[in-house]
C-alpha cells in the first residue's frame, strides 16, 4: 500500500519541523510506502529552507507550492501532487503518535471498502483563558480540533460529528471521482474574515453521494492549536465567516422577513440575549459560547442579505470595527 500523508502550511515553519520530527520517531511499518507531502500555501517565513534542509536526510519527504491563497487550493494542490492511494490530512500545528504508520496499515487492513474514515484527534490547551471552554456545555465547537467518538471502529451516521480535517484518512480514488474541498471555504492567509468548515463541507457532500463514512479510534493525532489565534476580536470574525460562507439548507414554504429566515433571525437574537444575561450572571464561558453562537448565525443572516458577495464582507468590516467591541 502506498500512503501519502498532506499537510498543508502558511508561515508555521517551526510547528512543521516539529511535525517532520515526530514522524522520524514513528514506528516504522512493513510493506508501507509513504511520503509526507507538505503543501506551502505562499508562506513568506522560513519554510522552504526548513524543509529543504531536512530533504537532504530524510528522503521521505516532499514538498510542493500552492500560489492560490487558502487551505481548500492547497489540499487540492496536495491531492494533485500526492503519490499515495490513500491520503491522510492532518494540520501543521499536529502531530502523529508514535504508533501512527503501524496504527494505519491496520485501519487500512481493517475497513478496506471503506473510502473515507475519520480518525481520533485530540487538543491540548494548556494556560488557556478562563472564558475559553473546551469541555461541558459551553465548550467552543468547531474550533477545538477534538474528534473522539470512543474506541471502537464504526460508522456514521448523520446525527454524528463529521470528521475533521486533521484526522481524514481517505482513498484518493474517491476524489477523482467526486472531486476536491470548496475553495471558496478554508482559512485564507491573512485575511480577516473567511469561510471555514471546508472538512464539514467535504464530508456533508460525501454522505449526500452516498459514501459510506467510518469513525476509528487509531491513527491518533495530538493537536497544538495556537490559543493566540483565539482572542475574543477573532473568534468573532472566525464565526461570522463560518456563518456567512457556510451552505444554506434553505426548505421550501420558510417564513422570511426581509429576505432573512424568521427562524434564524429569532434565534440570533435569543443567543444575543442569553449572551447577556450570562454575562451579568458572571458566566463568562456561557457568555462566550452564547456570544459564538450569536457570530455564526449575523455571519448567515448577513450571508443571505448580501448572496456572500463582498459587500457583505465589507459591510462587515466597518460594523465590526465601529461597534463590535462594545457591542458584539
Amino acid at each position: 500500500m502506498h500512503l501519502s500523508v498532506i499537510v498543508c502550511t502558511y508561515n508555521r515553519c517551526r510547528s512543521v519541523e516539529t511535525l517532520i520530527n515526530a514522524f522520524e520517531r514513528c514506528e516504522r511499518a512493513e510493506n508501507l510506502d509513504w511520503e509526507l507531502l507538505i503543501v506551502d500555501n505562499n508562506s513568506r517565513d522560513a519554510t522552504r529552507q526548513t524543509i529543504e534542509t531536512i530533504q537532504k536526510t530524510n528522503k521521505t519527504i516532499r514538498y510542493a507550492v500552492e500560489t492560490k491563497q487558502g487551505l481548500s487550493h492547497a489540499r487540492n494542490r496536495g491531492i494533485e501532487k500526492s503519490h499515495g492511494n490513500y491520503l491522510f490530512f492532518m494540520d501543521d500545528d499536529a502531530v502523529p503518535d508514535r504508533h501512527f504508520l503501524t496504527d494505519v496499515c491496520k485501519v487500512i487492513k481493517d475497513l478496506p471498502q471503506v473510502q473515507i474514515i475519520g480518525t481520533k484527534v485530540i487538543s491540548y490547551f494548556p494556560d488557556k483563558p478562563k472564558w475559553f471552554a473546551t469541555s461541558g456545555p459551553y465548550a467552543l465547537r468547531g474550533i477545538l480540533g477534538i474528534y473522539d467518538l470512543g474506541i471502537h471502529y464504526r460508522k456514521l451516521t448523520p446525527k454524528d460529528p463529521t470528521p475533521i480535517g486533521s484526522g481524514l484518512l481517505i482513498k484518493k480514488s474517491w476524489f477523482e471521482e467526486w472531486g476536491g474541498f470548496d475553495t471558496r471555504l478554508g482559512v485564507k492567509g491573512n485575511a480577516r474574515i473567511t469561510g471555514r468548515d471546508e472538512d464539514t463541507d467535504l464530508m456533508i457532500n460525501a454522505m449526500a453521494s452516498g459514501t459510506i463514512l467510518y469513525y476509528s479510534p487509531i491513527p491518533l493525532v495530538h493537536h497544538y492549536p495556537d490559543l493566540s489565534r483565539y482572542d475574543i476580536g477573532k473568534l468573532r470574525l472566525m464565526f461570522f465567516g463560518s456563518g456567512y460562507f457556510g451552505k444554506s439548507f434553505d426548505k421550501a414554504g420558510m417564513k422570511k422577513i426581509l429576505g432573512v429566515e424568521r427562524y434564524l433571525l429569532k434565534r440570533a437574537v435569543l443567543y444575543y440575549l442569553k449572551s447577556i444575561a450570562t454575562f451579568f450572571c458572571a458566566n463568562i464561558q456561557a457568555s462566550v459560547y452564547y456570544k459564538t453562537r450569536f457570530w455564526a448565525d449575523l455571519g448567515k443572516l448577513t450571508g443571505q442579505v448580501f448572496e456572500q458577495n463582498e459587500k457583505g464582507i465589507q459591510f462587515t468590516e466597518k460594523i465590526f470595527n465601529k461597534i463590535g467591541p462594545w457591542v458584539l
